[in-house]
């Protein structure tokens, strides 16, 4: 019987709405849980995001507001091929995932327990991986790390793609800062192997080596576990060929070490469609009897710390080079959780790079001077104290002095790349703002700021643009008492209209103010990058706007392109409750974004 104080088994309600139930497993960077998600009543997994150790305190702050920020930029791309992210919160400073439960198991493992696919198969399962490649690319989405192990196959031929860097990109920072190669040498795409940008067709090469293992039930390039060598063998060795079969030249032309030359997932898809397996089950319902938890129509027992079987050793790692095979069943909610890398010396898997480009990015956004060109400067409100700027600094040179010793330069040195990063170039010009903005045509929407199910409701009314997508949120703020977050996202990704609720905010034993709110808003921000142009309050209403500046996704043009943007607050107190609706817009769309969408929705509000 679990002991109730044992952190890894005792149940655990996380924001007032997610119950942790039973650890599924372990990997790297953190624990899955089964869980229940008490408000829509339902069974998900959540992932409990753990920082590495010894991470500065400044720097462990931005990656945990960086992780959350991209994980909602991410559940943007709906698509039936990749897995659902349901939420993303912060609880006691550690980030938590939200995903679907997905009754099916690694490709990795399928392969490892059960030998190659059928031609009809491994068609069926890369038509899959190529449709759900093309949503994300045109989302502005780079996976960076398609393999085995983060595919999902089911009995019936589902097949879904998950792991889109949600919980490596906590690490990114203090490994991608240094330009450190990441991700899994077997399957990874030469050019980024030799330390240059992932690309959308990185991704390609990726589906080609996958496709590789799944018809030939080993991976592309597998020197003998040893990482460095595998990764040298990617950047110079005759790109192995698969046997000859129906998909040998679609494997062949994916993994060509010219990226150009690779085809899109379109043409991939096109190519697949008269090669796929006929409708109806794809696999033999026993193959994934000893595969499958219980509470998802398997015979396997639960097993924290490894698979279905009970097998954390990693078989599918020594069959097909997939260093954190499982990894992707586990974020999907069954128990073939993240293991431990098997390449002899029992090291954590190898973190991904950052996920790409994301939706939420404007692509030609005002930097760090549109914060800092501010004619009037109100007071801002007190702040917690922060890590010095040379403190900072010394920071990064340590990690990329510690980088170096951890392997990157020799990977570098085999690449023929030079070892230290290139100089940054220079910031692009700021964007002129355009002189007028329009924006959709808003209607009235009621919804549930509530935490619980069973609690009172607490409902409001907002006027709200009629194309913008809802998604819903709980999460803490600092010290504040965990809210309830609605957030209302344009197509584009880039203006957002919110609504949180703090319950009982006001009351004892916090007994809140405006104040201790923007307090703890400025707080989350690195020193500089947050100025408040305007704070006031009344006795039960106050008004709020701030300027911040975030860094966006780079390109080759514009690597140190930032993103600036623009919240106006409006902050209610409703008996205890404190209620703030919010409008954030890109800096360039300020004026037309504080009249046209504060201005006319804010007034909108009320609670009910």
């Amino acid at each position: 019987m679990p002991s109730e104080h044992d952190p890894e088994t005792a149940e655990r309600l996380v924001a007032g709405r997610y119950r942790l139930r039973s650890p599924l497993g372990h990997g790297a960077m953190g624990t899955v849980w089964a869980a229940f998600d008490e408000f829509l009543r339902r069974s998900v997994a959540v992932k409990e995001v753990r920082l590495p150790p010894g991470l500065p305190e400044l720097e462990a702050e931005q990656l945990k507001e960086r992780a959350l920020r991209e994980a909602r930029a991410i559940a943007a791309l709906t698509h039936p091929n990749v897995i659902t992210l349901h939420d993303v919160i912060q609880q006691d400073g550690a980030p938590f995932v939200v995903m679907e439960r997905f009754p099916g198991v690694s490709l990795a493992e399928l392969l490892a327990r059960h030998g190659p696919l059928t031609a009809g198969q491994a068609a069926t399962v890369g038509d899959a991986l190529a449709a759900a490649l093309e949503a994300a690319h045109a989302a502005g989405i780079t996976h960076r790390d398609v393999k085995p192990g983060n595919v999902l196959v089911s009995a019936d031929g589902l097949v879904k793609l998950t792991d889109f860097g949600i919980a490596r990109s906590v690490s990114e920072l203090t490994m991608t800062a240094s330009g450190i190669m990441l991700g899994s040498p077997a399957y990874m795409a030469p050019e980024v192997a030799s330390g240059k940008r992932a690309t959308p067709s990185a991704d390609m090469w990726s589906l080609g080596a996958t496709l590789f293992a799944a018809v030939e039930g080993r991976p592309p390039y597998d020197a003998e576990g040893d990482p460095l060598k595998t990764v040298d063998a990617v950047i110079h060795d005759e790109v192995p060929q698969p046997s000859p079969g129906p998909l040998a030249e679609l494997i062949s032309t994916l993994m060509t070490k010219d990226p150009d030359a690779r085809p899109l997932p379109a043409d991939v898809r096109r190519t697949l469609h008269d090669l796929r397996a006929e409708p109806g089950p794809l696999f033999p319902s026993a193959l994934f009897d000893d595969l499958l938890p219980e509470d998802v129509g398997g015979k396997a027992n639960e097993k924290a710390g490894g698979n279905a079987s009970g097998n954390a050793g990693g078989n599918a790692d020594e069959n097909t080079g997939d260093d954190d095979a499982g990894s992707a069943v586990s974020v999907a909610g069954n128990d073939l959780e993240a293991r431990e890398q098997s390449n002899g010396a029992g090291d954590p898997a190898p973190l991904a790079d950052d996920p790409g480009p994301l939706p939420f990015a404007v692509t030609e956004a005002a930097e760090r001077e549109a914060v800092e060109e501010m004619s009037t400067v109100l007071p801002q409100p007190r702040r917690r104290s922060r890590l010095a700027t040379a403190g900072l600094g010394l920071t990064a040179v340590l990690l990329f002095v510690a980088t170096l010793a951890g392997g990157f330069a020799a990977s570098r040195v085999l690449a023929g790349e030079p070892v230290l990063p290139p100089p940054p170039r220079p910031t692009p010009e700021r964007a002129q703002p355009p002189a007028t903005a329009t924006y959709a045509k808003a209607m009235p929407r009621t919804d549930n700021a509530s935490m619980l199910v069973g609690e009172p409701p607490a409902q409001f009314t907002i006027d709200v643009p009629v194309d913008w997508t809802k998604f819903v949120t709980q999460q803490s703020l600092g010290h504040l008492p965990t809210s309830t977050l609605i957030e209302y996202v344009s197509p584009d990704g880039s203006k957002v209209l919110s609504v949180e609720r703090f319950p009982e905010f006001f009351a004892e034993p916090l007994d809140g103010t405006f104040d201790e709110y923007v307090d703890a808003v400025v707080s989350m921000w690195p020193e500089g990058d947050v100025v408040v142009v305007q704070y006031e309050t009344e006795r039960t209403r106050g008004r709020l706007t701030y300027r911040t500046v975030d860094s966006g996704s780079t390109t080759d043009d514009a690597p140190d392109t930032r993103i600036a943007r623009t919240t106006f607050v409006a902050l209610n107190r409703l008996d205890s409750d404190l209620w703030v609706v919010s409008v954030t817009v890109p800096a360039e769309e300020e004026r037309a974004g504080r009249v046209q969408l504060f201005e006319r929705l804010a007034k909108t509000f009320a609670a009910q």
